[in-house]
């Protein structure tokens, strides 16, 4: 993983039951995609019991098969 492309977020939402996560990001470099707040789905499940509203994030988001994913998250230190 290329820390260049991980971007500083905030977890606005956890959606279990749909597997999405809403966060609040800075710009993704990567994506050539301004700051916003976006929902994200989320392929490892794992990933939506770690996180909780309000958790400052740095995390890398790609576009696969035309949706954006988010790809590696991990808390802020």
């Amino acid at each position: 993983m290329s820390f260049d492309n991980m971007a500083d977020g905030e977890v606005r939402k956890v959606d279990r039951e749909n597997k999405k996560m809403t966060i609040k990001h800075g710009e993704l470099k990567n994506l050539d995609m301004p700051r916003m707040t976006m929902v994200f789905p989320i392929r490892n499940a794992t990933l939506l019991e770690t996180f909780k509203a309000s958790d400052k994030v740095k995390f890398v988001a790609n576009k696969l098969d035309g949706v954006f994913f988010v790809t590696d998250i991990q808390l802020a230190k």
